[in-house]
Order: C-alpha cells, then sequence, then structure tokens
C-alpha cells in the first residue's frame, strides 16, 4: 500500500486502485521532490487528459495542494492529480514502470547531489518508475556567487563541458541517457509552474541548467 495525502489527512492506496485511477488517461507524469506540490496542480490543471503524482517525504508541504484537489470542481478540485508521501531514494513499489515523463525541478539536498553526480542509487531509482519509453527532465540552479556555503559544503560540481560528459557517462553505466542539455534563463524559468522556479525567477539574474535523459536499459543496474 502507498501513503498519499489528502489535506491534513494522509490515506493509503493499492497499486490495483492506481492503476484504476491512471488507465484512462493519455500519460502519466511523476515530479519527484515535489515540495508543496503547485507545479502538479497547476500542470493537472492545464493537462487534463494527463494524469499527475507528485512525490515528497514532507507531509506537511503536502497539505495545501493535496487539499485542493478533493474539492469540488466548481472549487478547484481536480480528478487528475494525486500526492504521495515518500522518499525520492526508496520509491514505492506501486509506482513502478508506471512513468511517461519524470520531472525533477530545482531539487536539494540529497536528491540534488544524486543527479549532479549520478549516483547508481538515484538513477536506478528512476529507472524503477520509468516506462521504457520515459523522457525525464531535470533542472537544476545554484551558483558560486549566491549560494558557495552550499556548493562547498555539499561538493556540488560546476557545470563545465568536461563536467557534463562525465555525467552523460555516468548516467550511461546505470541505463540512462542525456538527450540534451539547455540553458534556462530567468523569463525561461517564471514559465515553470512552481513557487520555487517564481521565486527564483523573478530575483536575481540566474542560468539554470536543464538536461533531458531517456531509458535505454530496462533493468538499469
Amino acid at each position: 500500500m502507498m501513503e498519499i495525502m489528502q489535506g491534513k489527512k494522509n490515506a493509503w492506496i493499492s497499486q490495483q486502485d492506481l492503476q484504476a485511477l491512471i488507465q484512462k488517461f493519455t500519460k502519466i507524469h511523476i515530479d519527484l521532490g515535489t515540495g508543496d506540490g503547485k507545479f502538479i496542480y497547476e500542470s493537472a490543471k492545464a493537462y487534463p487528459d494527463n494524469f499527475w503524482i507528485g512525490i515528497d517525504a514532507d507531509r506537511q508541504s503536502l497539505e495545501e495542494y493535496s487539499h485542493k484537489i478533493y474539492r469540488k470542481p466548481s472549487k478547484g478540485g481536480i480528478p487528475n492529480a494525486l500526492y504521495v508521501v515518500a522518499n525520492a531514494q526508496q520509491l514505492p513499489s506501486e509506482l513502478e514502470h508506471i512513468a511517461d515523463q519524470v520531472w525533477i525541478i530545482l531539487p536539494w539536498g540529497s536528491l540534488l547531489q544524486g543527479a549532479v553526480a549520478g549516483h547508481a542509487e538515484f538513477c536506478q531509482n528512476l529507472c524503477k518508475i520509468a516506462k521504457s519509453s520515459c523522457s525525464i527532465v531535470i533542472l537544476i540552479d545554484y551558483e558560486v556567487k549566491y549560494e558557495a556555503a552550499e556548493i562547498q559544503k555539499m561538493g556540488l560540481p560546476s557545470f563545465t563541458p568536461e563536467y557534463c560528459k562525465l555525467l552523460e557517462k555516468q548516467y550511461a553505466q546505470h541505463g540512462l541517457q542525456i538527450l540534451s542539455w539547455q540553458w534556462l534563463d530567468n523569463a525561461a524559468l517564471q514559465k515553470i509552474p512552481s513557487k520555487w522556479a517564481r521565486r527564483l525567477a523573478f530575483g536575481r539574474a540566474r542560468q539554470t541548467l536543464q538536461w533531458t535523459c531517456g531509458v535505454y536499459r530496462a533493468d538499469c543496474t
């Protein structure tokens, strides 16, 4: 059984019930480290033929938007979103190989470290939830002039062309292929329906690195 949030209350959903919930939708999206879940809520409203799942270990952060999805439609309720309580390093078995697209938007902590280093556990967890045709979109934003102390503390790399090539090799070792790299400016960041993205976008001038991956090996060891 998988733990989900319904406002301030938690509940549990079986794999069978989850499949019944998502089966009529065209694509399934998962946002790892969703935070408050605004990205999931706004995306689900914008694309009602897709199903959107936000995952975060912090129950309290999920309360506001997980409450909204269960309201009446006239008050903002939507049938195509779900908020799951889970650590990104220990994903529920109910989510295995259901995602057509995975999003990791401006992560921090262990999720960030896993993404920028291509840790085996990080890649394996992505493969665990991804379909064979899944697209994975990762957005990273940190800069020495703004977050020097945090960068040093977590040992975060500089994204030089040489490091990007090394990261491509690291991902490939674990069944993921980095297909593209793109730098986003503040204007592009403003278009992402995330509170944290908007906060960064309307602040100092920044460069956010986005890369897209594909799954090319089913076992992803």
